[in-house]
């Protein structure tokens, strides 16, 4: 069996969670004597782990083609399609991708498609119309499409957007790291993209509120890459640091990769995740994955956290993000040691890829024969 992934970038990229993903997921198949093909882009690419532009190279997780552009990457996708038995595309809206499932269309082959939380109502806020457009057209294809959702909440959103469509549900797995032998610093971590949708403001105003966080000496890291169309957004996050009195409580770390990532997540007290929406949330596993507990919005499909003891699932409203920072700042130091075993334990036990790989082959065998 071979596995055609076609993503807008790919690891070492760092430019969102399914980089990481799409990564653990060809790196397991392999291992499991299943052939991966990649089809990606050089986006996200950097000159600290340079990769072969424009040619096909054996990765040890597969053979990849970073492409220099979405053009070059379309053209030898149409190319390698040919000789996989499965085809799995990422993004709704990465066109390479939407251009392919055009031409799977016409050849009367069927595919996997993961949105990757691109059917969500807030994230289809941002460039509507041509959304719109796009998703006008995808729902003439969609007999052929078995789409992949991340949680129950995105099988309903993709239902909601295409109407009654084969949905397979399976989380985001990751490869599980050792834990790192670092001290846990007074530091609450925020970790991802720097937009709107993240509700990055709301937990700036928690800091702010939390008496637990300002009285006994906490500081807010955060972490993530901002693209140029959101420089505004940053710009009124730091002001917002500047009038809330926070400026040596808040250090923005821009993007960080390898061994700096680990180290925020391992050395921090807890991960937020205030999104107004999302998916899945792959840094919620990342953290876990190093023992870090996490407090996430409801608006992420995450009540697991409390159901394990590794978090806290609340509202991003302000009021309510403060009072789960004074909750798990002020536990007794048995309880959140007990947490951060919850959390890795968590990670371990439901989404390691390792242990859930089999899964993914047995669906691929079954429901999506390419042709």
């Amino acid at each position: 069996m071979n596995v055609f992934l076609s993503s807008g970038s790919f690891f070492p990229a760092q430019t969102g969670g399914p980089s990481n993903s799409l990564y653990w997921h060809a790196k397991a198949l392999v291992e499991n004597d299943v052939a991966v093909t990649i089809l990606t882009t050089n986006r996200g690419i950097t000159e600290q782990s340079p990769v072969p532009s424009d040619k096909w190279t054996n990765m040890g997780f597969g053979d990849v083609r970073y492409c220099s552009s979405r053009y070059k990457a379309f053209v030898n996708s149409i190319n390698a399609t040919k000789r996989s038995d499965i085809i799995h595309l990422s993004s709704l809206f990465y066109f390479p991708s939407f251009l392919l499932a055009i031409y799977l269309y016409l050849q009367g082959r069927n595919w996997i498609w993961s949105p990757r939380g691109e059917c969500s109502a807030d994230a289809l806020r941002y460039s509507s119309i041509k959304k719109k457009l796009i998703l006008k057209l995808i729902n003439r294809l969609k007999g052929r499409v078995v789409f992949h959702s991340t949680s129950p909440k995105e099988t309903e959103e993709i239902m909601a957007v295409f109407g009654k469509v084969k949905v397979l549900e399976f989380p985001n797995y990751c490869s599980l790291e050792d834990r790192l032998a670092v001290d846990t610093k007074k530091q609450i971590l925020f970790m991802g993209r720097i937009h709107p949708i993240k509700a990055i403001e709301n937990l700036i105003q928690a800091v702010a509120m939390s008496e637990e966080f300002n009285t006994k000496g906490y500081s807010l890291k955060i972490v993530g890459k901002c693209a140029p169309e959101n420089a505004g957004y940053l710009n009124s996050l730091k002001e917002l640091v500047e009038k809330s009195g926070l400026r040596d409580k808040v250090h923005f770390a821009g993007h960080l990769t390898g061994k700096e990532k680990s180290n925020a997540y391992a050395e921090s007290y807890c991960l937020v995740l205030p999104s107004h929406t999302e998916n899945f949330g792959n840094v919620i596993i990342e953290a876990l994955n190093f023992g870090t507990p996490v407090i996430a919005s409801k608006n992420t499909p995450w009540g697991i956290l409390e159901e394990s003891d590794a978090g806290y699932h609340v509202s991003n409203q302000v009021s309510e993000l403060a009072d789960a920072l004074n909750r798990i700042i002020s536990l007794p130091q048995n309880q959140y040691q007990a947490m951060r075993e919850n959390a890795f334990n968590l990670c371990e036990q439901h989404f390691s890829i390792n242990n859930n790989i089999d899964k993914w082959i047995d669906a691929y065998k079954g429901n999506f024969k390419g042709a």
